[in-house]
């Protein structure tokens, strides 16, 4: 979210597994050996976005699972008003929403 309390959202590549070509909220992904969920946000962040040294303040975690996907996740927020420098192999395009 932004100073003018607009969302961040992004179209996920049609290449993704997991929602091809749908608007996304989260910068996010698969977390690495060893890594904490909030190691693991300040990376995803960081890759997707270019927005990397700003507090993550925990939201809640979570659990997801259908029938092709089981995830357990975890939800920070983040308030950033500079640039946005996204990640071309995983988001086509961004936008900053009410």
């Amino acid at each position: 979210m932004n100073s003018k309390h607009e969302l961040c959202i992004h179209l996920r590549k049609s290449t993704k597994d997991f929602c091809p070509s749908h608007w996304d909220l989260c910068a996010g992904g698969c977390i690495q050996y060893k890594e904490t969920d909030h190691e693991n946000a300040r990376r995803e962040l960081a890759e997707e976005y270019g927005i990397s040294n700003v507090p993550l303040e925990f939201i809640c975690a979570f659990k997801y699972e259908d029938t092709s996907t089981r995830c357990w996740g975890s939800v920070f927020f983040v308030k950033w008003d500079g640039d946005i420098v996204i990640q071309e192999e995983e988001i086509g395009e961004y936008k900053w929403v009410h």
